[in-house]
């Protein structure tokens, strides 16, 4: 399985990863971001991108019953790293996913079947977000593959891995 976000400066480049153009070994352009950027580290634009990503997250994909995205002012980050465009929408597809794996986690722990199915049906929906159609490479279908197939035979190691490095926003915002 290969996960490749483009998260955080989304259509920018970073220094040496420009993809070339085997003809001249010139940059390949790439598509315009959908969404416009701004500077990084801007704090009011950051929050408005993840106001307007809840907001579009909440139409096709609810949050599970008794669970409320948190306001765009617990966004957070260290001053030292450069954020910009799409970590707003990152965080917020993120708290929705990891929010679904919680509820997972939570089920299976209390052995209530029908809550760990329904929040796996939900986590099968990740690929058809429209953040991970666009930031997210899954030639395979790797998601399925290696997380909600092995997930509903029992083996939730790969969702587990994924939740202890994916999550930190999620359980740092929602912890009592």
């Amino acid at each position: 399985l290969v996960i490749t976000l483009s998260v955080g400066c989304a259509g920018q480049e970073t220094a040496g990863s420009a993809a070339t153009s085997a003809s001249n070994d010139q940059p390949t352009p790439r598509a315009t971001p959908t969404r416009s950027s701004h500077d990084v580290n801007d704090g009011a634009a950051i929050e408005q991108e993840y106001k307007d990503a809840v907001s579009e997250l909440k139409e096709q994909y609810p949050l599970p019953q008794g669970r409320s995205y948190p306001s765009a002012s617990m966004l957070t980050w260290d001053p030292v790293v450069h954020v910009g465009t799409g970590f707003g929408e990152s965080a917020a597809n993120f708290f929705w996913r990891c929010a679904w794996s919680d509820q997972y986690f939570t089920a299976s722990t209390s052995g209530d079947a029908k809550a760990r199915n329904a929040a796996l049906d939900e986590l099968e929906k990740w690929p058809s977000t429209p953040f991970f159609l666009a930031h997210v490479q899954d030639n395979e279908p790797g998601w399925q593959k290696a997380v909600i197939d092995p997930a509903r035979a029992g083996d939730d190691s790969v969702l587990r891995a994924m939740s202890g490095s994916d999550c930190t926003f999620y359980y740092d915002v929602t912890a009592p």
